[in-house]
């Protein structure tokens, strides 16, 4: 009998460096964050605690799209130099 030896599918990266959670887990998040604000049975406590939980992950993932933008900026007038091409 041939045994199929089939390859181990990867899952997506839990967290990054030092347990920080990645984008799409910080828009998760936020979604589940939404979802509990928008339940009229949550308590004025969890509802208060959950908004400042979301208004740090905002800054969090919008600093972290500042980041990839310059980046982006970055590699592209790196490769528009390496052209000879002049950037806007």
């Amino acid at each position: 009998m041939v045994g199929i030896i089939l390859p181990q599918l990867r899952s997506p990266p839990m967290a990054t460096k030092k347990n920080t959670p990645t984008f799409a887990q910080k828009l998760t998040s936020l979604e589940q964050i939404v979802a509990t604000l928008e339940d009229t049975s949550t308590s004025l406590e969890t509802s208060i605690a959950e908004f400042e939980q979301g208004v740090n992950l905002v800054r969090s993932a919008q600093e972290e799209l500042s980041k990839t933008e310059q980046k982006v900026q970055e590699l592209l007038a790196s490769s528009g130099k390496e052209n000879g091409k002049a950037t806007e």
